[in-house]
């Protein structure tokens, strides 16, 4: 995909996403259903796009490559970086109330989602243009600056909110560099997502 016509995608995704989240939000307190099924738009075309060529080649690229060490590596840092995210910084994302298996499963479609996007669709298509820290580090912040449209957590709302999820994503880029395999930045961002979250 070339560069050029990935951050128009991008750019694109910036205002859907914010539209989606703003609408999910005003109606989640009275249609939940309604609210997840639009608030998943955008991710869902976060999906869309690393799929739509040959979605069985992406499997294959993004998931064989030493899937049990990737799996194994994932959760392990996800647990640190998540027990450091929940018991030192103190920030919470959002209230799942004795619904683990929701939780669960939230976390894990908006970690491929994001994961697909962030690093096997643009992440890739930045290192055919730019030097690898130089990828990683656009790729990051376009990752940090996605998550303003996301208005249902301060958490990401402020500088230092930003300025976490900036890092977080390279540490993502990395493990997914790293490792050849989507799995690791994907359980890590799953299992950082539950700690950061209510139960």
């Amino acid at each position: 995909m070339p560069f050029k016509k990935t951050i128009v995608w991008y750019l694109i995704l910036l205002p859907l996403s914010y539209f989606c989240f703003k609408i999910h939000s005003l109606c989640l307190p009275s249609f939940p259903v309604i609210a997840y099924l639009i608030g998943a738009f955008p991710l869902i075309l976060f999906i869309y796009l690393p799929l739509k060529n040959n979605y069985q080649k992406f499997f294959q690229t993004e998931f064989q490559n030493r899937l049990l060490f990737s799996c194994c590596l994932g959760l392990i840092f996800g647990l640190v970086l998540g027990f450091l995210s929940r018991f030192f910084l103190q920030e919470t994302y959002g209230l799942f109330p004795n619904n683990y298996l929701f939780g669960f499963f939230y976390w894990l479609f908006i970690s491929f989602a994001q994961e697909s996007f962030f690093r096997a669709y643009l992440l890739k298509s930045l290192l055919k243009n730019f030097s690898l820290p130089k990828s990683l580090l656009i790729s990051s912040l376009l990752f940090a600056l996605w998550h303003l449209t996301v208005p249902f957590s301060p958490l990401w709302l402020t500088f230092s909110g930003l300025l976490k999820v900036f890092f977080l994503g390279l540490v993502l880029g990395y493990f997914y560099l790293k490792t050849k395999n989507l799995a690791t930045p994907i359980i890590i961002h799953t299992v950082i997502g539950l700690f950061l979250s209510q139960f």
